[in-house]
C-alpha cells in the first residue's frame, strides 16, 4: 500500500520537517514573483515591450490587415480591431512564455525539488518537465485568446478594455471549470471509474443525501507524480464528477474517512460555492483591474506609458495588476476560508460522524507534510483554508443536529 511508503504517522519530527518545508516553498514563491517582477520591469525600462509592439505590428502588416496608430480607438469589429486582437494575442503569448521561463526554476525548486527532499514526490525529472511544458503552453495559449477577445471587443473604447477583461475572465472561468474534467485533467493524469464496492456506493449514498447529480466517481493516478492524498468534485452541470485520489483509496483509510473528505466538498455544492465564487472573483477582478487602468493613467507620464490602448505598456500593466492583487489577496482568503469552514460544518452534519473528519484531517495533515498551526499573519493573509488545527478544534466542537435531509440543513 502506499502509506506504506509514507514515514510513520507518529513521527514525532514530522511536523518540524513540514514547517521547514512550508517556510521553503513561502521562499520560493516570493522569490518567484520578484523574478517575474523584474522581468516585466526590465521588458518596459529597456524598450523591448516598444519593438515587440513594433514586432506584432509588423505581424498584421504583413498578412494585410489595416495599421493602427498605438493607442488610438478602431471601429468595433472592423479590420482594424482585428489587428488589435492579434497584436494583443501575439504579444501576450510571448509575454506569457517569458513568464514561463522565468518561473520554470522556481517552480522546479517549490514544485519538485521540495518535495522529492521529503519523500513525498514520485515523478521522475522527465516527466515534470514534460508537464510544466504542457501546462505553460496551454496557459500561453488561453492568456492569448483572451487577451486576443479582450482587444477585440474593446477596440473602439480602449480605456474600457478592463470591463472587457473582467466579463471574458469570468466566462471563460465557468468554461473552464465545465470543461476541465473531460479536456484539462486527462492531460495530466489517467482517469479510471472507481469500481464498485464499500467506498463508491458510500460516496453515491452521500450525493443523493445531499442531493446533488454526479455524472460519475473516477480515481486519479496521483502516486505517478505525488504521496499526497484527496478528493472532491470537479466540474460543473453535466461534467461534474467525484474524482479520488489512488494515494487516497491505498493509504489505509477508512471508507468512513474518505466520505467525510466527499461531504465536506458536498458543502460547496450545496451552497452553490462555486458560483459564489466565480461571481466574487469577478467582482474582485473588475476591482483590481479598474485600479490597474487608474494607476495607468496616473502612472503613464512619469514612466512614458502612451494610451491605454498602445500594447507597448502590456508590461507594466501586468505588473501594476500583481501588485493590486496581492495587495487584495487578504480579502480573498479570509472570504474563501469561511466558505471552507461552512462546507466543514456541512460535511460534519451531513456524515454525523465528526470523529472520522477530525482522523481524516490529521492524517491528511501528517501525509500531505501541511503545516498545522502556521503562523498566523501567514493564515490571515494567505491561506484559502483555515489551519488544520483551526479545523479539528471546530470538529470537535460541533454539536449535531437532525441528519440533513435535503440542502442546506
Amino acid at each position: 500500500m502506499i502509506v506504506d511508503k509514507m514515514p510513520s504517522w507518529t513521527d514525532p519530527d514530522r511536523a518540524s520537517i513540514a514547517r521547514r518545508l512550508a517556510r521553503r516553498a513561502r521562499t520560493v514563491r516570493v522569490s518567484d514573483a520578484v523574478a517575474t517582477a523584474a522581468l516585466l520591469v526590465a521588458l518596459h525600462a529597456s524598450g523591448l515591450s516598444r519593438s515587440a509592439r513594433d514586432a506584432a505590428i509588423a505581424i498584421t502588416d504583413s498578412v494585410g490587415l489595416p495599421r493602427v496608430t498605438p493607442g488610438m480607438p478602431a471601429p468595433l469589429m472592423s479590420h482594424a480591431s482585428l489587428s488589435i486582437s492579434v497584436q494583443a494575442a501575439s504579444l501576450f503569448l510571448a509575454l506569457a512564455l517569458a513568464g514561463a521561463i522565468v518561473s520554470m526554476p522556481f517552480t522546479y525548486i517549490g514544485g519538485f525539488r521540495l518535495a522529492r527532499s521529503v519523500g513525498l514526490g514520485t515523478q521522475s525529472t522527465g516527466a515534470w518537465v514534460r508537464d510544466y511544458a504542457v501546462a505553460s503552453m496551454l496557459g500561453a495559449a488561453l492568456v492569448a485568446i483572451l487577451a486576443g477577445l479582450v482587444g477585440w471587443v474593446s477596440a473602439d473604447a480602449p480605456h474600457l478594455w478592463w470591463v472587457a477583461a473582467t466579463i471574458l475572465g469570468t466566462i471563460g472561468t465557468v468554461v473552464l471549470t465545465h470543461l476541465a474534467p473531460v479536456l484539462i485533467l486527462p492531460l495530466f493524469y489517467k482517469v479510471t471509474p472507481l469500481p464498485d464496492g464499500p467506498v463508491r456506493a458510500r460516496l453515491l449514498d452521500l450525493t443523493m443525501l445531499a442531493r446533488t447529480t454526479v455524472r460519475g466517481c473516477d480515481v486519479i493516478d496521483q502516486s505517478r507524480r505525488s504521496l499526497t492524498a484527496n478528493a472532491g468534485i470537479i466540474g460543473i452541470g453535466r461534467t461534474r464528477r467525484i474524482m479520488v485520489t489512488d494515494t487516497l483509496l491505498e493509504g489505509g483509510y477508512s471508507t468512513a474517512e474518505i466520505a467525510s473528505i466527499l461531504a465536506h466538498e458536498l458543502g460547496h455544492h450545496v451552497h452553490g460555492d462555486m458560483f459564489w465564487a466565480i461571481a466574487v472573483d469577478g467582482i474582485l477582478l473588475a476591482g483590481c483591474l479598474a485600479m490597474t487602468e487608474s494607476l495607468r493613467g496616473w502612472l503613464a507620464p512619469l514612466i512614458g506609458l502612451g494610451g491605454a490602448g498602445d500594447l507597448a505598456g502590456i508590461p507594466a500593466m501586468v505588473l501594476m495588476f500583481g501588485v493590486v492583487s496581492a495587495l487584495t489577496m487578504p480579502l480573498r482568503a479570509g472570504v474563501s476560508r469561511w466558505r471552507e469552514s461552512r462546507a466543514d460544518s456541512y460535511g460534519v452534519q451531513l456524515t454525523q460522524d465528526p470523529e472520522a473528519w477530525v482522523r481524516t484531517l490529521e492524517r491528511l495533515g501528517w501525509q500531505n507534510l501541511a503545516e498545522v498551526d502556521p503562523p498566523r499573519w501567514i493564515e490571515w493573509a494567505t491561506y484559502t483554508h483555515p489551519s488544520i488545527a483551526r479545523r479539528i478544534a471546530s470538529a470537535r466542537g460541533t454539536g449535531l443536529e437532525t441528519p440533513p435531509s435535503m440542502p442546506g440543513v
